[in-house]
C-alpha cells in the first residue's frame, strides 16, 4: 500500500502576518523627509528598486500585523534628512515593514489585494484557497483540463481569474463574483486592456476575438487562433494561415504563413512550409540571412544564434555576423545537432573543445569552458554540471555550492528545488545554501511564498504529479 501526503510548504522566511497593534512610533516618514533609499546586496528578491520603493511610499498604509521571522525577501534603509535611518523589510510585492530596536510596523499598499489565492479542486469542481488553506471561493466552477492540471489562466492576474460553467465563462474577482460573464470563454488574461476571448467554450468549432474590460468585443471573433498583442501587433490564424493584425483588427501582414510567432525586438519568426523559414519585420519583409547560414536559433536581446559549417555564432537583427561561428553543438535525443545558446542579460552559454562556458556580447569568455553541462544565468547564479553532479556558480565562475546535486531546477522566489540522490527533494537559495533539507519525495517550485511537496512511502511520485499541481 502507498501513502502519500500532500502539503503546502511555506518558506521558512515567509509567514502570514500575525495580529498586532499599530505602532505610532514607527509611522512612515514623508517622502520629503527621506534623503536616500538603500537596498542591501544580500536581498533574496529584487521586487523594489530605490526608485520604485520611493514611488510606492504614498500608497502604503499601516495595518495590524507582524511576521514570525526577520529574514525577509528584500531589505534596506530609509536614510532621513535629520540624520537618522529606519530599516525597511519587504515580505511581498505589497508588504513593507519598518523595523527598529524599539519595535516594528507593517505597511501594505492600499492598491493591493490582501489575499493571495490558489486554485484547488474538490469533487471535480474548481475553487480557491488562501495562504492559510482557508477556502475563500467555494468549489463550484468547471475544471477545464481533463487531467486536473492548472494552467496560467486558473491563477489570478490583475485581480481577475478565468473560470467557466458548463456553457458560460468569464472573469471573477477575488470574492468569487463574476466581473464579466457570458456565453463565451476567455483564452488569456487581460494584456494592455484586451483579452483573447472565444465565442464558444468548445474547442471545435470556435472563433477568437479581443474583448475589453467592459465585456465588449473590440475586435470580433474571427480567428481560429490568436496570441496576445506584442509590439502593437497580434499573431492570428485566419482560414488556416497566420498573419498579423493591429489594435483596430486590420490585417497589416497578410495571413500567408503556416507557422508564426509574436513580434519581439521588431522581428517575428515565421515559416512557409517547404518555401522559407525566417524572421520578418513589421512590413512582412523577410530579414536577409548571410548566405553561409545553414540553420538558426531564437532571437534574444537583438542577437540570433546561427550555424555555419557545423559551428555556431551570432548575427544581429540586420543580418550581420557579429560573433563568428566557432562554438560546438550538442547532439539531441533525435540525433540532431542543436545549439542552446541565447543571450540573457548580456550572457550566453557557449561550448568549445567539448566543454561549456559563458560569453558576453563582446565575444569574450566571461567564464572559460570547463563544465560538462550548463544552464543560463538566473540573475547572478547559474547551475553547472561537473562529473555528473550539479552545482551553483556566480558570474566570476566561483562555486557557491559545490557539484553535489543529482537535480537542480530553475529558481523561483529566490529558491530552487534540489536533490542530492534523485529521490529526496529540498530547496537551495541564491547564495548556495540549502534552506530546506532534502526530505520530500516530490517538490515543485514556490509561488507566492508557497510550494506543494509530497511526503510518501514507497515512492508514488509518478502517480501523484497531477495531485501536486492541484495543491498550488
Amino acid at each position: 500500500m502507498k501513502y502519500v501526503l500532500l502539503v503546502l510548504l511555506a518558506l521558512s522566511f515567509r509567514f502570514p502576518a500575525l495580529a498586532g497593534q499599530i505602532d505610532k512610533s514607527l509611522m512612515l516618514p514623508k517622502r520629503n523627509d527621506i534623503m536616500r533609499v538603500t537596498i542591501t546586496s544580500d536581498s533574496r528578491m529584487n521586487w523594489f528598486t530605490a526608485e520604485s520603493l520611493w514611488a510606492i511610499l504614498p500608497k502604503l498604509i499601516p495595518v495590524e500585523g507582524s511576521y514570525l521571522t526577520k529574514t525577509p525577501f528584500q531589505k534596506g534603509t530609509l536614510e532621513l534628512k535629520n540624520g537618522t535611518s529606519l530599516t525597511w523589510m519587504a515580505f511581498s510585492r505589497t508588504d513593507v515593514m519598518l523595523y527598529s530596536s524599539k519595535g516594528e510596523q507593517l505597511y501594505r499598499s492600499r492598491d493591493a489585494n490582501e489575499r493571495e489565492l490558489f486554485p484547488m479542486i474538490v469533487d471535480g469542481k474548481l475553487g480557491y484557497i488562501d495562504v492559510t488553506g482557508k477556502v475563500v471561493i467555494e468549489p463550484k466552477f468547471h475544471v477545464n483540463d481533463v487531467n486536473g492540471y492548472f494552467h496560467d489562466e486558473s491563477y489570478f492576474k490583475g485581480g481577475l481569474a478565468i473560470v467557466s460553467e458548463e456553457n458560460n465563462g468569464g472573469f471573477i474577482d477575488q470574492s468569487g463574483t463574476w466581473v464579466l460573464h457570458g456565453s463565451y470563454y476567455p483564452r488569456g488574461s487581460f494584456s494592455d486592456g484586451l483579452a483573447r476571448v472565444s465565442d464558444s467554450k468548445n474547442y471545435d468549432p470556435y472563433k477568437i476575438g479581443f474583448m475589453n474590460r467592459e465585456g465588449k468585443f473590440e475586435i470580433p471573433p474571427l480567428y481560429d487562433r490568436a496570441e496576445d498583442f506584442s509590439e502593437d501587433l497580434a499573431c492570428v490564424q485566419f482560414q488556416g494561415k497566420y498573419g498579423y493584425i493591429d489594435r483596430t483588427g486590420r490585417m497589416v501582414i497578410p495571413a500567408r504563413f503556416d507557422e508564426a510567432d509574436s513580434f519581439d525586438d521588431g522581428l517575428a519568426l515565421v515559416n512557409i512550409s517547404g518555401v522559407r523559414r525566417g524572421y520578418i519585420d513589421k512590413t512582412g519583409k523577410f530579414m536577409k540571412m548571410p548566405d553561409e547560414v545553414e540553420a538558426f536559433y531564437r532571437l534574444a536581446e537583438g542577437l540570433i544564434a546561427v550555424k555555419s559549417q557545423a559551428k555556431w555564432g551570432f548575427i544581429n537583427t540586420q543580418g550581420q555576423i557579429v560573433i563568428a561561428p566557432q562554438f560546438e553543438f550538442e547532439m539531441s535525443e533525435y540525433h540532431e545537432d542543436v545549439y542552446y545558446g541565447e543571450f540573457s542579460n548580456g550572457i550566453a552559454t557557449a561550448k568549445l573543445n567539448g566543454k561549456w562556458g559563458y560569453i558576453n556580447k563582446d565575444r569574450k569568455f566571461l567564464i572559460q569552458p570547463q563544465f560538462d553541462k550548463v544552464k543560463p544565468f538566473e540573475g547572478d547564479v547559474a547551475a553547472v554540471r561537473v562529473e555528473g553532479k550539479w552545482g551553483l556558480i556566480d558570474k566570476t565562475g566561483k562555486f557557491l555550492a559545490a557539484p553535489q546535486f543529482e537535480r537542480i531546477e530553475n529558481f523561483a522566489e529566490g529558491v530552487a528545488v534540489i536533490s542530492i540522490d534523485g529521490k529526496e527533494f529540498g530547496y537551495i537559495d541564491l547564495h548556495g545554501h540549502i534552506v530546506i533539507q532534502p526530505k520530500f519525495t516530490g517538490a515543485i517550485s514556490f509561488s507566492e511564498g508557497l510550494a506543494a511537496v509530497q511526503i510518501g512511502i514507497d515512492g508514488g511520485l509518478r502517480n501523484s504529479l497531477a495531485d501536486l499541481r492541484k495543491a498550488v
